[in-house]
C-alpha cells in the first residue's frame, strides 16, 4: 500500500482513524468529516541516508476511489521528529517525504 519507491519515501508508520457511534438500533452511524478542522500530529522517522528529504516532508491521506495518496499538508518540527497538519476529515494517513525530480528542470536548480 505504501510505494516507497522513488520518488516517495516512507517517513512514518501507517494509520487509520474512524469514528462512529452505536445507534439506538445497534447500528453505527460513523462521522466522516468534521465541521471545523482538527489537527492531526504524527511521529515521523530517520531517512537515513535520505535525511536531506526532511524538507520534503508531508501528510497524505489514501483516497480509497483513487487508490491514491493525496498531500494534506505538513508542518514539520524536526527536533522532535513531529510533523502537523489540519484535517477535515477521517482517512487513513501516513508521512512521506516526496522528492520529485523533473527533466526539464536542473538538479541543481
Amino acid at each position: 500500500m505504501l510505494p516507497g519507491v522513488k520518488p516517495w519515501f516512507p517517513a512514518g508508520s501507517n494509520y487509520e482513524f474512524e469514528f462512529g457511534v452505536t445507534t439506538a438500533d445497534k447500528g453505527i452511524s460513523r462521522l466522516d468529516s468534521f465541521r471545523s478542522p482538527v489537527q492531526l500530529t504524527l511521529k515521523f522517522g530517520e531517512l537515513g541516508e535520505q535525511g536531506s528529504l526532511n524538507d520534503l516532508l508531508g501528510i497524505y491521506f489514501f483516497n480509497d476511489p483513487l487508490k491514491k495518496w493525496e498531500y494534506v499538508s505538513g508542518r514539520t518540527d524536526t527536533a522532535k521528529q513531529e510533523i502537523s497538519a489540519d484535517l477535515n476529515h477521517f482517512s487513513r494517513y501516513t508521512v512521506f517525504a516526496y522528492d520529485k525530480t523533473y527533466a526539464d528542470v536542473p538538479a541543481d536548480h
